[in-house]
């Protein structure tokens, strides 16, 4: 009768590690998708904001492309990410390609305003940068 015993203890004690695990890859899983809640607000929050931002600079008065004062602004989006140091030298390659001496720069991103301003410190105007996380 005690081996019945033991063996059932053993089962019993399985089924205990088996529940704690699954119970810690359940939190494992909430605490990610709370992470992709998290992003999903901001991304949400930048989308807008970017939106507005945008929308207000529509709603004035649009300058005659024939005007000899208009000037085109390049906003150059460059990433603050390691291992992205290629992408970030093709966005100059592109940049240095299509400027001219009329053009505005306005990058986003930290590296973007490091490697830009001064390289291009005449056409530079300045800069944004998220560092929302």
């Amino acid at each position: 009768m005690s081996g019945k015993l033991r063996l059932y203890k053993e089962k019993l004690e399985g089924y205990n590690r088996f529940y704690s695990i699954v119970k810690t890859i359940k939190m494992v899983t909430l605490a990610k998708f709370r992470q992709a809640q998290g992003r999903t607000r901001t991304r949400d929050y930048t989308l807008r904001y970017t939106e507005k931002a945008f929308s207000a600079m529509g709603t004035k008065e649009a300058n005659n492309a024939d005007d000899a004062n208009s000037k085109t602004m390049l906003i150059p989006v460059m990433t603050n990410r390691g291992s992205c140091g290629a992408l970030n030298s093709n966005i100059i390659k592109t940049v240095d390609n299509v400027l001219q001496s009329d053009t505005i720069l306005l990058p986003l991103g930290k590296r973007g305003i490091e490697s830009l301003s001064k390289l291009y410190g005449s056409n530079f105007k300045g800069g944004i940068i998220n560092d929302m996380k």
